[in-house]
């Protein structure tokens, strides 16, 4: 009988396992062009932000022209165009995973700033106003955006929808597993065993 129970919580304990995301390379952009005190543009193409590519448009690497969300550099999403970077994550196909990530804007331009973030099928507009933003209080928020992937790979694009120079601002990214509900099942049984 106890050889069952422990066969019985073993199974349970591997049911409630997370399916994990692989870790994002680069959260914080820090590893990238010497943006120095001001910003370096990176083009179509490029994949300086080691881990990151820019697939549509160009984007700014921001040194200490502002204070990032965390260590000190981030990304303004428009150059001197709209742009758009992605990295791809391992995943498990069906599982669903939750983006977070901090939010700004660049001051210059019209006050919101718009980026759509995109992965597997799923998408989601955000939008900050940046009214008030300087470069010693960037007034950065975080928002989360949850996805279910379709493959063992996805590719999680940020884009910009402003035009021109100034555009939405983005910064610590992670990515990260949501238990599935068998595994909060699971998790109960196991507390109950």
């Amino acid at each position: 009988m106890k050889a069952l129970r422990c066969v019985a919580i073993v199974g349970l304990a591997a049911a409630a396992a997370p399916v994990m995301a692989q870790g994002v390379v680069n959260p914080s952009y820090e590893i990238g062009p010497n943006a120095g005190s001001g910003w370096t543009r990176v083009h179509t193409g490029s994949s300086v932000l080691n881990g990151w590519t820019v697939d549509k448009g160009n984007v700014d690497h921001v040194g200490t022209q502002w204070l990032a969300a965390d260590g000190s550099k981030s990304i303004d999403l428009n150059g001197n165009r709209h742009g758009r970077i992605f990295q791809p994550v391992e995943t498990t196909p069906g599982a669903e995973y939750v983006v977070n990530f901090a939010l700004s804007g660049n001051w210059g331009g019209a006050a919101n700033k718009k980026v759509r973030l995109t992965a597997a099928s799923d998408t989601q507009l955000f939008v900050f106003n940046s009214t008030g933003n300087t470069g010693s209080n960037m007034n950065w928020v975080n928002r989360s955006f949850t996805f279910t992937a379709t493959g063992e790979t996805t590719k999680v694009f940020f884009a910009s929808q402003n035009y021109g120079s100034f555009g939405a601002a983005i910064d610590n990214v992670t990515i990260s597993a949501v238990p599935a509900p068998a595994s909060a099942l699971a998790l109960l049984g196991l507390a109950g065993m």
